[in-house]
């Protein structure tokens, strides 16, 4: 201390490292100014990036991040990203905390949409799908997901990692079969309903659509592809035209 008022800091640090060794020195230290201030006088001399680098030496990375008792996790992502860049900063953070900690704690500077966003532009969308799964399981991710990006882009998005199918079963899993036909608010209820006739086949779609809406609803499909081929396509289902004159049709049970 008193070195440090007559030679300053750095220099003391210079003298005391070559009597005692950097890692002593800072050992020393912190008994004396405790572990938040030297980070601090470390800092004013070295750069963040030099200190944290030397801290890691020492401590390894996971016990560097004592650093959030000087700084606060924001500040201290704050000025790692600023020395390693946000892609390293996160792959660190992930082997200190794990993933699921990583994000909620990023959450909770950056909100969820702009994490996520982030962490697509790192490990692009599936790779951070899937992690998220394993952090907030797949129904609470989607849900998130869906308040940052709205439900169709989600659904788009994932559209495209993972195809229709699998996506319409996932969400399937977790909603239902009434809350996954929130995709036709989307998609259009004729896309939608197409999509799912190239996935399950007419016959097995018509069936669940009439499990969920009841047959007078399914006949809204002739809206979408004209009554006659409508009927030609349910009489190639479980559902038979009779009476033409009367245009008159029944679901067959």
């Amino acid at each position: 201390m008193m070195l440090a008022q007559e030679y300053g800091y750095t220099n003391t640090v210079m003298m005391l490292a070559q009597g005692y060794g950097y890692t002593n020195t800072v050992m020393k230290l912190d008994q004396g100014y405790g572990y938040t201030n030297t980070v601090m006088m470390l800092d004013q001399e070295y750069g963040y990036t030099n200190t944290v680098m030397m801290l890691d030496q020492r401590y390894g990375y996971t016990n560097t991040m004592m650093l959030d008792q000087g700084y606060g996790y924001t500040n201290t992502v704050m000025k790692l990203d600023q020395g390693y860049g946000y892609t390293n900063t996160v792959m660190m953070l992930d082997q200190g905390y794990g993933y699921t900690n990583t994000v909620m704690k990023l959450d909770q500077r950056y909100g969820y949409t702009n994490t996520v966003m982030m962490l697509d532009q790192e490990y692009g969308y599936t790779n951070t799908v899937m992690k998220l799964s394993q952090g907030y399981v797949y129904t609470n991710t989607v849900m998130k997901l869906a308040q940052g990006f709205g439900y169709t882009n989600t659904v788009m998005m994932l559209d495209q990692e993972y195809g229709y199918t699998n996506t319409v079963m996932m969400l399937d899993q977790e909603y239902g079969y009434t809350y996954t036909m929130m995709l036709a608010q989307g998609f259009g209820y004729t896309n939608t309903v197409m999509k799912l006739d190239q996935e399950y086949g007419y016959t097995n779609t018509v069936m669940m659509l009439d499990q969920e809406y009841g047959y007078t609803y399914t006949m809204m499909l002739a809206q979408g592809f004209g009554y006659t081929n409508t009927v030609m396509k349910l009489d190639q289902g479980v559902i038979k035209v009779f009476d033409h004159d009367k245009r008159q049709v029944e679901n067959l049970k």
